[in-house]
């Protein structure tokens, strides 16, 4: 099936049922349609989306997202992004794309407790922006740039976030210089990422907390008996035995409110150098 603006008189409402009934459709078919609505793109499938650019020396070519920088071409594009991550997409002059909404959490809460405590924070001009999920930060990072915007990413050092640097190197988006690992911050090369800057112990007891009714007061213990290597994956597999799901999100929202209630000076020493070395680094791979 070959569709030419299928949503042009639909509301964006409609739009976007629309987009699912495709999908139920190419199931078992073969559907490619062209649009310029934002609405009519599948923020949940960037990866079935292309761009077709008219070049007048090469005539009509078809790319993928990554391949392009054009703010013409990608201005559909940066709108539906506008719109699904409206609650959290803001750009400035430097702007530090991270993979979530907890990465954006943590590190903007530390960094407000660094700068409170006259030690070296993030610069103030830097924007944080999560991109909701690694598999998105390559995107992001080609509407901003298209956008002649300065860019530099975080990503955790887990097989997505490598997957997500390999590709915004191999596409050029994003230059090495600008791209930050969590391992660097570690200096190891095993699978981490921002949960790892906290101390097991401490990661751990905001799990209990959160967890708390869940857990009967049957609390997890730490050292975790996993030897997986992100703490993220421990805490969730000693949750999965107890029958419990766990969501990362609930212990970094108990955390923003017990940085919010402490000083400095009363965090772990592993917090404060992790994240003043992890601020550092930042402050050097966002383009100034």
């Amino acid at each position: 099936m070959l569709l030419d603006e299928p949503g042009l008189h639909l509301h964006p409402a409609a739009q976007e049922d629309m987009i699912r009934v495709l999908r139920e459709l190419s199931q078992t078919n073969q559907i490619i349609y062209s649009t310029h609505s934002p609405f009519m793109i599948d923020m949940e499938h960037l990866d079935t989306v292309r761009l077709v650019v008219f070049d007048e020396t090469k005539g009509t070519r078809i790319h993928d997202i990554g391949q392009v920088v054009d703010s013409d071409t990608l201005f559909p594009l940066q709108a539906a992004l506008g719109y699904t991550l409206s609650q959290s997409l803001f750009v400035g002059k430097r702007n530090l794309i991270v993979e979530g909404v907890t990465d954006f959490w943590l590190l903007s809460a530390i960094a407000a407790l660094l700068r409170e405590a006259g030690e070296t924070s993030l610069d103030p001009a830097i924007v944080v922006t999560p991109a909701g999920g690694a598999r998105k930060v390559t995107y992001l990072s080609s509407l901003m740039t298209g956008q002649k915007l300065k860019v530099g990413v975080l990503l955790d050092s887990d097989p997505e976030g490598k997957s997500a640097s390999q590709d915004l190197l191999k596409s050029k988006i994003v230059r090495d210089r600008n791209l930050l690992l969590v391992e660097e911050v570690l200096g190891t090369k095993r699978e981490c990422e921002l949960e790892d800057l906290l101390p097991e112990s401490f990661y751990v007891e905001a799990v209990n907390a959160v967890y708390g009714t869940e857990l009967g007061g049957s609390k997890i213990l730490s050292p975790l008996p996993s030897k997986m290597p992100r703490v993220t994956q421990r805490v969730d597999a000693a949750l999965r035995q107890r029958g419990i799901d766990y969501n990362k999100s609930r212990p970094a929202r108990h955390l923003l409110r017990v940085f919010g209630e402490m000083s400095l000076d009363q965090l772990p020493k592993e917090i404060r150098v992790n994240f003043s070395r992890l601020v550092e680094l930042v402050n050097t791979r966002v383009p100034a």
